[in-house]
Formats: structure tokens, sequence, C-alpha cells
């Protein structure tokens, strides 16, 4: 089966060159591989600032579209790629060796339709104490342990390492245009959604552990304002990707407030382990996200 390589970027040429020279080293599978580069709307065109760039012998090709959105640049990706396993890596990621071919020898071995791979993280500063594992998924780590496992519900795979076999998107189909982030949006769970529609439709998704990347995490990532911003984001997002509700509007405040109540819990545990109350302060950040989308929805 080819591989083709989806990386969505947007003016991050550095971060994009370091995530292809770990593709470089790669042995292709036996199918062959590509990487497809979408420049979702750079200030300079991507493929101009690279041209030095090499991905080894692995043909490169550069797609660039106007800016809408990651989502978007995801789709473009898809109809641009040839291979029967289209995997989508974020640009601020580092492939580890073998990478490809374990993408290959997932699908080749559990004969899944989607497979989501190990991402730890390379901060780029130390961690504050105030930052709880839980939290850590806001950068997109995913580590299921060291065996590879089926996943039929959360945590679901995140989009910075994960992949797709073309067959499925036949019958669920691509992703939702404008759910994930765009331009300077924190707003996420697109590749959730379209997840939890091969959940739906019967399909297989497999936790791959030996599909490794690193994602870098810069300081800026690694403060209190950005937490916020990206706890806020969190809560509209899975009020935008969650089933459809009848319950009146009225009931479903009810619920979030009911549902912040648990920041109360929250901080005694943190203060018995010495992190302060920041955690406690994300979940009600988190739940005003909530019902920020479920008034939005209402209006």
């Amino acid at each position: 089966m080819r591989l083709s390589v989806v990386i969505p970027s947007r003016d991050r040429t550095g971060l994009l060159a370091g995530c292809l020279q770990t593709l470089a080293p790669q042995t292709p599978p036996p199918g062959g591989m590509e990487i497809v580069v979408v420049d979702d709307g750079s200030r300079e065109p991507i493929a101009a600032a690279l041209a030095a760039s090499s991905a080894g012998e692995t043909p490169v090709r550069w797609i660039r579209q106007s800016g809408g959105g990651l989502n978007a640049a995801r789709n473009r990706g898809i109809r641009e790629a040839r291979g029967e396993i289209i995997a989508f890596l974020d640009d601020d990621t580092l492939v580890s060796p073998g990478w490809a071919a374990a993408v290959h020898d997932g699908f080749e071995r559990e004969r899944c339709d989607a497979l989501g791979g190990r991402i730890t993280l390379e901060l780029g500063a130390q961690r504050p104490r105030w930052l709880t594992e839980k939290r850590l998924s806001y950068l997109s780590r995913y580590d299921l342990g060291d065996a590879p496992r089926e996943v039929r519900g959360p945590p679901l795979p995140f989009g910075a390492n994960f992949a797709l076999a073309r067959g499925v998107l036949a019958s669920v189909g691509t992703f939702q245009a404008g759910l994930d982030r765009v331009g300077g949006s924190l707003s996420s769970n697109g590749e959730i959604e379209l997840l939890t529609r091969v959940i739906a439709s019967g399909g297989r998704i497999v936790y791959w552990p030996q599909a490794a990347v690193a994602h870098r995490v810069p300081a800026e990532r690694l403060t209190k304002p950005w937490f916020r911003r990206r706890a806020f984001a969190q809560g509209v997002s899975d009020v935008r990707t969650e089933p459809p509700s009848r319950r009146p509007y009225a009931l479903r405040i009810s619920r979030e407030l009911i549902r912040a109540g648990r920041a109360l819990p929250i901080w005694a545990r943190r203060q018995l382990e010495r992190r302060g109350g920041f955690d406690a302060a994300l979940w009600l950040v988190y739940c005003r996200g909530r019902i920020a989308e479920l008034r939005s929805q209402r209006s």
C-alpha cells in the first residue's frame, strides 16, 4: 500500500523544515511514499521559502490554497494524495526513525480503518508545576502505553499523528471544514469528529505506539494565559461536536452549572498535591466555553 503523508502548514517554515528533515531518512514502505504539503494561505509561499529543503528521495508536492483553516487543508491533502493510506502530521512534529514503516505495518497487521501513533512532547521550557498530566492533552500528548490496542472511545488519536485508510473516507466522508483551527483560533476536535464517524460506521481504530512522533511545544504555550484560551476553546469545541440534544435550553445550562461544580474537588486535590488552584480555574474556564457555545447556538 502506498503511503501519502499530508502536512498542513501556514507561516511556519522553520518548524516545517524540521519535520521534513526527520522524514528524509525514512524507508518508504513497499508501496512507496509521497509527501503532500498544503500551504494554507501563508504570507509568503512555503515552497519558495523551503526550496532548498529536502525530504530525501521521497517526492514532495507543494499545494497552495487560500487560508481555509486546518480541516480545509486536510481535505485538500486528501484530494491531492495518491496513496491507499493517508497519514496526517502537524508541521511542528518530528517523526521517529521507522515511523513510515510502522504506519504501513500497523495497517497491514491490524486491517484497521484508522491508526493513531504515540505523541510525546518536546517542551521549549520547564514544565510548570501547575500543569497536570491530564492537561498535557491540550498540547496533543497521546500515549496509551507500549502495547498496540484497539480504540473504541476517548481518548481518540490526535491530528498531529494519525492515519486513515482511503477506503473508509468513501463511507464516512472527509473532515468538517471550519471545525478545527482557523487563523488564530484554538478550536479543535476536527479529527475527533471524523474518527467518531468512523466508529459509528463500524470502522476499526488502532493505537500503534511504534509510529511515534515528538510534538515541539514553544515556551509561550507553557503559560497560564495560553492554557486559559485553550481550555475555553476546548469547551466550545466539545459542545460543537456532541450529538444534537433535545433537552430544553434551561436544562442544558443547568447541567453545565452542575458540571462547573466539579471545580471544588479538583481544587482540593491540587491543594493536597501542592500544585495550587490553577487546574480548578482551568476547569471553570472550560465550562465557560461550553456555556458560551450553547448560548451562541441558541441565538
